[in-house]
């Protein structure tokens, strides 16, 4: 109780709309149990999504690059040496219908599962050091309407070195996203170090017609 009052339990929570969570465990090498590779796995995470007025479509994707370096000791790089075996597990909202799990631009094979209010979806990958992979999965939410709007709540893995996270938002016209460094228009746009949680949100203008138009325009001084 003390933890979850804190905001550290690290408890799931269902998602309202949309969410973004990776996380990987780290299964070691082919002849040996645990490494410290992770310590050498930079992750770049994405997340884009096309709303409408009857839906959204979206997608997550995380790259994961092997940059182990030589000379690193067989307790720390196992064997064979600097080899990766990442369990690859995608979190989206268990509402969402599946439309593609890709791994580096190819379907794969995958395993998923029901966890707190999320549809787990898990690959596993093999990265040898100098290689990258690329896992996405893309999904389609039917609970986005002019109505409800749009909701993500993007959560970070914990990692020795934060991940990068971008997220790409398009919604209709007349609609205004908000997020981190949001601009208020129907496109949003983010980069950069993803070390704790994002929320970005979407709905119709408030302000429509003139107003709306004058509320954009920008006078020179």
């Amino acid at each position: 109780e003390i933890l979850d009052g804190l905001g550290v339990s690290g408890n799931l929570t269902p998602p309202a709309v949309d969410a973004m969570l990776v996380a990987v465990q780290n299964f070691g090498t082919s002849t040996a149990g645990g490494t410290k590779l992770d310590y050498w796995a930079q992750r770049d995470e994405a997340h884009r999504c096309e709303l409408t007025s009857q839906g959204a479509t979206c997608s997550t994707a995380v790259k994961i690059s092997n940059e182990t370096p030589q000379g690193l000791t067989r307790y720390v790089a196992g064997s064979p040496y600097g080899r990766m075996r990442d369990y690859v597990e995608i979190f989206v909202p268990d509402r969402a219908r599946l439309l593609a799990v890709e791994a580096d631009g190819k379907p794969t094979e995958y395993r998923s599962e029901d966890q707190s209010g999320f549809s787990v979806v898990s690959v596993f990958k093999a990265i040898e050091p100098g290689d990258a992979a690329t896992i996405s999965v893309d999904y389609e939410l039917l609970g986005v309407s002019s109505d409800t709007g749009y909701e993500l709540v993007a959560t970070p893995q914990a990692l020795a070195h934060d991940a990068t996270v971008s997220i790409n938002i398009t919604a209709p016209d007349d609609w205004v996203v908000k997020g981190p460094g949001a601009d208020g228009t129907e496109n949003y746009s983010y980069e950069g170090p993803f070390r704790e949680t994002l929320k970005v949100t979407a709905a119709p203008d408030e302000r429509t017609g003139l107003p709306a138009l004058w509320e954009r325009i920008e006078f020179w001084e």
